[in-house]
C-alpha cells in the first residue's frame, strides 16, 4: 500500500508537486520586500529573481546594473533582486556620499567577498572585513605618500621603454600593419603591475611567462565567467565551491613569486622604490601582537 494512494507513482507525483510548492513559496518570500517599504522595485521572476541574464552569462553585471540605473530615473534608489535576496541600487548623489563617508562606520564591509581560504582574494583590501580591514587599512595608509608614489613613476618610465623598443623592433617605418592594440596595453599593464607591485623587472614583450598567468585570471571561459560573478554577487556559493579570486593555478604562482620576491628584497635590504618596499617596511615594524591579532580577526570561523 502507498502512503498517500494505492499507487507508489502517483504518491511521488503528488510528493514532487508538493516540495516544488514549499521550494516555490521559500524562494519568493522574500519579493516585494522593497515595495512594502515604498520603494520602487522590478518585478523579480520565481527562484532567479532579476539575474537570470546573468546567470546565463547573455548580459554583464556592468549592463545589468546599468539598465537598472536607468529605470530608476527620477527615484533616489531601486529595489532588484538576485535569487531572493533583496539588494538596492543608489542614484541619489547625497545619499551615496552619506554611505560612503558620514554613515561609513554602518556600510563599511562589501557584499563581494573571496573564499577565507583564499590567502590571496580574501586578504585584499576590496574583500577583506573589518576589523581586519581597518587594520590594514591604517598600516598601510601612511607608506602611500604623494612623494612615494612619485618615486613609483620612474619605474613605469621604464615600461614604456620596453613598449617603445617593442614597437621599434616591428620595423614600421610608416608602414602600414594591424597591431593588436588590446594585447599590446594589457602587456603594458601587466609590465607596470610587475614593475610597481611586485618588483620584479619583466618584459611581457619578451617574456610571455608571467603575461600568460596574468590573461588567466581573466580567461574568457564559461567556468571563469562564472566564478568572477559569484566572487561579486553569491559569495555563499564561493565559501561553498572555493572559487579563487584569481584562479587556482594562478594563485599558486603569484604567491610563489611574491614571497620569493619578499625574501630576497629583506636578505640583501636592497630598495626598488616600489611596493614590495613597502611591505618590507612594514613587516618589520609591525609588532607580533599587530600580526597575531590580525589572524585571529581574518581567520574563518
Amino acid at each position: 500500500m502507498a502512503l498517500i494512494t494505492n499507487h507508489w507513482s502517483l504518491d511521488g507525483i503528488i510528493t514532487l508537486i508538493i516540495l516544488i510548492i514549499i521550494v516555490y513559496f521559500y524562494m519568493t518570500r522574500n519579493f516585494k520586500y522593497w515595495q512594502k517599504r515604498g520603494v520602487l522595485e522590478i518585478t523579480p521572476i520565481p527562484f532567479m529573481g532579476n539575474f537570470t541574464e546573468c546567470l546565463i552569462l547573455k548580459k554583464s553585471p556592468g549592463y545589468f546594473l546599468k539598465n537598472i540605473y536607468d529605470q530608476a530615473k527620477g527615484h533616489p534608489y531601486i529595489g532588484f533582486y538576485i535569487f531572493d535576496k533583496p539588494f538596492l541600487l543608489l542614484r541619489d548623489h547625497e545619499l551615496i556620499k552619506n554611505i560612503l563617508m558620514k554613515d561609513f562606520n554602518t556600510f563599511f564591509d562589501r557584499y563581494a567577498s573571496a573564499d577565507p581560504s583564499d590567502r590571496i582574494g580574501y586578504a585584499t583590501l576590496f574583500s577583506i572585513k573589518n576589523p581586519a580591514w581597518k587594520i590594514i587599512r591604517m598600516k598601510l595608509t601612511p607608506f602611500f605618500t604623494s612623494g612615494k608614489l612619485k618615486k613609483m613613476f620612474g619605474l613605469m618610465l621604464e615600461c614604456t621603454k620596453n613598449l617603445e623598443d617593442y614597437l621599434d623592433s616591428l620595423k614600421l617605418k610608416g608602414e602600414g600593419k594591424v597591431i593588436d592594440v588590446k594585447d599590446l596595453s594589457a602587456k603594458l599593464t601587466m609590465n607596470v603591475i610587475n614593475s610597481t607591485a611586485y618588483g620584479l623587472d619583466t618584459n611581457p614583450f619578451k617574456d610571455p611567462n608571467f603575461y600568460k598567468y596574468g590573461r588567466m585570471i581573466f580567461n574568457n571561459s564559461y567556468i571563469r565567467s562564472w566564478e568572477i560573478l559569484a566572487l561579486f554577487f553569491l559569495p555563499n556559493v564561493v565559501r561553498r565551491t572555493r572559487f579563487k579570486l584569481f584562479g587556482k593555478e594562478t594563485t599558486i604562482f603569484l604567491r610563489k613569486i611574491f614571497w620569493e620576491t619578499i625574501t630576497k628584497r629583506m636578505e640583501s635590504d636592497t630598495k626598488r622604490n616600489d611596493l614590495i618596499d613597502i611591505l618590507v617596511e612594514l613587516k618589520k615594524n609591525s609588532s607580533n601582537e599587530d600580526i597575531e591579532g590580525f589572524s585571529k580577526q581574518n581567520s574563518y570561523k
